[in-house]
């Protein structure tokens, strides 16, 4: 029915909107139970062939496979960068055109056990229309449209079909889809093309181990004076108590304004508590909307109990004792430096962050989670700044013996400067390095660490490990443990 459409629309594209809305009525057979509108600007018209399929291609590709097919193409994933890094070291070292052997063996990809782990503890949707016009939580895709002018539009479905999404969470989209629906709200989804004047733009759900609920909406930012307190007041006195009526224990809401300058705006806290607390293994955080903390906790507590057994293995007592600095770059809310702190093996910890917010929380969660006040600092600083100025200084400061650096940077990686500084640095003997996508930059990172030329000793990899944090999806965690 979607190719006949399609060709329909396309053999009468020159005609005037009425006359192809009355030219598709006709070619569809009224037995074919297409739900048909008038063409008009708003709302959509077409309707999209096996969405939920197209939606799930998109953003979980991997989810029609078993589960044991996708760790083996993470694995071979893993394997190939590990041989291309061999490779570009190594080249040289090859007799004959033999491949020289690889750095470090790639173990199988470490994941959870059993399947009920793939629901993520934080899910995000936007706030747009359906192929039918009417407004709707979920994803968005782009289709092609019956409508003059308008070759492609955004239109939006539920996410309930995917895996990763969690039942609390879907309740809740749904509970605004009927909010929108039923005429509560005043205010339209914005879409720039079909709704310029409209507010609602998404919806962002956090649940912790006890189920309790933290959302965050967000709206247009720039809308008329007086219609951003309106709106306000309808999250307030109708939706956050529908939310509450339900059975949800919703603890926090916020609202999220989008900008289109370069500043962040913060969120506007709204109802009930202003965080969520969310544990991992031994430890306890504080999470706010804009915290950084795993979107799967069930995944991030064994990433966090491989990186435990790897330092522990690797530190053992001294004599006589060593002064141990353990760097937490990129700190975010602390927790990665905080799970893997231990006042037997390490000495200080030390972090940083360029989020000013998230060092905040990072000091919060030193305190919440006892660590000694003497025992911890956290800087608010980018990690050219640090790496170049401060490294140095820490480094004469605390008399380290051994420094051990624990990078875990986002996608993009770090800058070669940073990369230089490190390796200048004499008593960082160790780099864990945590990348969630090792291609690329990170990839051009290993190098220059592994590489003999440049500043310092160079570095060598001991291990590696996949680790899965993203069923379904392409994407797979790698740590990997540099030493010298």
């Amino acid at each position: 029915l979607f190719s006949y459409l399609q060709s329909a629309a396309a053999a009468t594209a020159s005609v005037a909107g009425s006359a192809v809305a009355a030219c598709l009525d006709a070619a569809v057979p009224a037995s074919a139970g297409c739900l048909r509108r008038p063409f008009r600007a708003s709302p959509v018209l077409s309707r999209v062939a096996r969405p939920h399929d197209r939606i799930r291609q998109h953003v979980q590709p991997l989810q029609p496979l078993p589960y044991t097919a996708q760790l083996e193409l993470k694995h071979r994933r893993v394997a190939a960068l590990i041989g291309r890094l061999t490779n570009c070291l190594r080249s040289g070292e090859a007799e004959g055109g033999s491949r020289a052997e690889a750095l470090c063996p790639v173990p199988p990809v470490l994941h959870p056990p059993g399947r009920g782990w793939w629901r993520r503890n934080r899910n995000s949707a936007s706030v747009l229309f359906d192929p039918d016009g009417w407004p709707l939580v979920g994803h968005s895709m782009q289709v092609r449209m019956f409508e003059p002018g308008f070759p492609h539009r955004r239109v939006g479905f539920s996410v309930e079909h995917l895996a990763s999404t969690c039942p609390i969470h879907a309740r809740v989209f749904q509970l605004f889809t009927d909010f929108l629906r039923s005429g509560q709200s005043q205010f339209d989804p914005y879409d720039k093309h079909r709704k310029p004047d409209g507010a609602w733009a998404g919806l962002v759900a956090r649940t912790n181990h006890d189920d309790e609920l933290m959302l965050e909406v967000c709206y247009h930012g720039q809308l008329p004076a007086g219609a951003e307190a309106r709106l306000l007041s309808e999250l307030t006195r109708q939706f956050f108590p529908a939310v509450l009526r339900s059975g949800l224990n919703l603890v926090s809401g916020y609202s999220q304004a989008s900008s289109n300058c370069f500043q962040p705006v913060e969120p506007r806290h709204l109802f009930g508590r202003d965080s969520l607390h969310q544990r991992l293994l031994d430890r306890r955080f504080k999470v706010r909307p804009h915290s950084f903390f795993q979107n799967n906790t069930v995944a991030a507590e064994t990433l966090y109990g491989y990186l435990r057994q790897l330092l522990a293995a690797e530190l053992p007592p001294s004599s006589p004792p060593r002064r141990r600095l353990l760097i937490d770059a990129f700190c975010g809310t602390g927790v990665v430096g905080q799970v893997l702190f231990d006042s037997r093996q390490f000495d200080q910890l030390i972090g940083f962050d360029s989020n000013q917010s998230a060092v905040r929380d990072a000091l919060d969660n030193a305190r919440l989670n006892g660590l000694p006040s003497n025992a911890f600092q956290y800087h608010c600083e980018d990690a050219a700044t640090f790496f170049a100025n401060r490294l140095s200084a820490i480094d004469s400061c605390f008399s380290a013996d051994s420094v051990c650096c624990v990078l875990n940077p986002a996608r993009d990686g770090l800058d070669d400067a940073s990369v230089s500084a490190i390796r200048a640095c004499p008593t960082v003997d160790r780099i864990v390095y945590i990348s969630c996508r090792p291609e690329g930059q990170p990839t051009d990172n290993f190098l220059r660490l592994l590489m003999p030329e440049g500043s310092g000793r160079p570095f060598r990899l001991a291990s590696c490990q996949p680790i899965d944090l993203f069923p379904n999806c392409r994407h797979v965690e790698l740590v990997l443990d540099f030493v010298r």
